[in-house]
C-alpha cells in the first residue's frame, strides 16, 4: 500500500484529489513502525528503586572508622528483546580509594564514604552465563571496569539487577552526621548493553546507572546519625571552688610586668577535674572576671584597688587572659588552655592552675591598702 500511495502521483500528471479515507492507514502504519523500532532495543523499564527502607544507626552512638551508619538495597529493571541481541552484558566501574574500607569519599560530608555492592540478578526467563558472573556482595564502587554478568537466552525477557548501599565512617575524627549534602556524579558507573552474535555490544536505552547520584534522587538518604558529643562529668567541688592565698607584705606583691617567679609569695593552687570522659575529648577553659566581664586583661580585679590576682596554667610563664565568656556559637579569640584528648572512654582529665597576687598597672607599693581582699572568677569549659 505504501508503494501505491506514493507512486500514484507520478503515473498521472493530472491534479489528483486524495481520498480522505486513505490518510488513516498511513498514520496507523507509521505508528506500528515506531512501536516495532522501540521494542527492538533493550531499555530501562524501572529506574533504580529502593527495595528496603534505609536502616540507620542511632544518633548519639560512638562511631569508629569502618562503622556502617546507614544501609539499604535497591533494584533496576531492563526489558531485553531478543531482536536486539541474545547476550546481555553488565559492567561496573568505581574509584581507586586510599581508605581500607573501599568506600568512595563523599565530598561535602567529611569522614563519610559510600560502598556500592552488586547483589545479583533475576530474570523472567532462564539465562545461560557465557562469562564470569560476579558473586553477590562484590564491591563495585572501588573497582576498575569489572564484568558483573554475561549471559544469553533465546526469548524476550525482563532483567532485574540488585544493588546494596552502605554509608561508612572513614574518618571518625571529622564525621559529624546530619543532612547528606553532595553532588557527586560519574564516580560509580554501571553499563548495561546487549550483543548480537560476535558483534559490538550496543548500549541499552538509559543503559547507564549512576548509583552514587541516586543517593540524592531515587534512593534518597535520610538524615545521617550524629555521633555522641564529647563529654565529661564535673563534681560540684570542681565547679565551685574557694582558693585562699597566703598573707604577704605589700613589698612582696610584684608589678604586673614581672615574671611568674617574682609572685610566688602567698601563691596557691587549684585543680579542675573531669571524670568519665569519652575518648578523644578535649577541654578548653575560658575565665571571666566577675567584676569586669567585658574587658580582656591578664588579671582579676579584687576588693583592693591596687591589687589583682593572676592565674597561670600548669608551668606556663604567661598569665591567663580574662575576658567575655563564650556565648552560643560565639567563642572568644583569646588564648584558652586546652586539656586532652582523653585516650579512652571513661578517662579522667585533670589539670592545675596557680593563683598569685599582682600589683595592678599604674599602681605603686604605697597604693596597696593592707587588709583582706577577695576576687571572683567564672570559667566556661568547652569541647573544641
Amino acid at each position: 500500500m505504501w508503494n501505491v500511495l506514493f507512486k500514484r502521483p507520478e503515473l498521472s500528471r493530472q491534479r489528483t484529489v486524495w481520498p480522505k479515507a486513505l490518510i488513516l492507514p498511513i498514520v496507523l502504519l507509521m505508528g506500528v513502525g515506531q512501536v516495532q523500532a522501540q521494542s527492538a532495543t533493550c531499555f530501562r523499564s524501572r529506574d533504580l528503586t529502593p527495595s528496603t527502607n534505609w536502616s540507620m544507626a542511632p544518633s548519639g552512638s560512638v562511631f569508629k572508622n569502618g562503622d556502617v551508619v546507614g544501609r539499604t538495597s535497591a533494584y533496576a529493571q531492563y526489558y531485553v528483546p531478543i531482536a536486539h541481541g541474545e547476550t546481555i552484558r553488565i559492567d561496573a566501574n568505581g574509584q581507586i580509594v586510599s581508605n581500607p574500607y573501599r568506600a568512595v569519599p563523599l565530598s561535602g560530608m567529611p569522614g563519610l564514604g559510600l560502598i556500592v555492592r552488586w547483589s545479583g540478578y533475576s530474570s523472567t526467563v532462564t539465562l545461560t552465563p557465557v562469562g564470569p558472573v560476579a558473586p553477590s556482595g562484590t564491591i563495585i564502587s572501588s573497582s576498575q571496569w569489572t564484568s558483573m554478568l554475561q549471559a544469553r537466552t533465546t526469548a524476550n525477557y525482563t532483567l532485574t539487577q540488585f544493588y546494596s548501599f552502605e554509608l561508612v565512617v572513614i574518618d571518625d575524627k571529622v564525621y559529624r552526621g546530619g543532612k547528606l549534602t553532595f553532588t557527586e556524579v560519574d564516580k560509580v558507573r554501571v553499563l548495561i548493553a546487549n550483543q548480537r552474535g560476535t558483534g559490538t555490544p550496543q548500549l541499552c536505552v538509559d543503559g547507564y546507572i549512576d548509583p552514587m547520584a541516586a543517593l540524592t534522587g531515587t534512593v534518597q538518604v535520610p538524615e545521617l546519625p550524629r555521633p555522641a558529643l564529647p563529654s565529661c562529668k564535673f563534681s560540684t567541688s570542681t565547679l565551685t571552688q574557694s582558693v585562699t592565698l597566703g598573707p604577704v607584705d605589700p613589698g612582696q606583691i610584684p608589678s604586673s610586668s614581672t615574671l611568674r617567679p617574682s609572685g610566688e609569695a602567698g601563691q596557691n593552687y587549684f585543680l579542675i577535674e573531669g571524670t568519665g570522659c569519652t575518648k578523644d575529648t578535649k577541654l578548653s577553659f575560658y575565665f571571666t572576671d566577675t567584676r569586669d566581664t567585658a574587658t580582656t586583661k591578664n588579671y582579676l580585679l579584687t576588693s583592693n584597688p591596687a591589687v589583682g590576682i593572676r592565674l597561670f596554667y600548669r608551668g606556663e610563664y604567661e598569665p591567663l587572659p580574662f575576658g567575655p565568656a563564650p556565648s552560643g556559637s560565639w567563642v572568644p579569640q583569646r588564648y584558652a588552655p586546652t586539656l586532652g584528648p582523653a585516650t579512652a572512654d571513661g578517662a579522667t582529665l585533670t589539670t592545675g592552675f596557680t593563683a598569685q597576687y599582682v600589683r595592678l598597672p599604674n599602681k605603686t607599693e604605697a597604693d596597696i591598702r593592707p587588709g583582706p581582699l577577695e576576687a571572683a572568677a567564672t570559667f566556661v569549659i568547652m569541647y573544641p
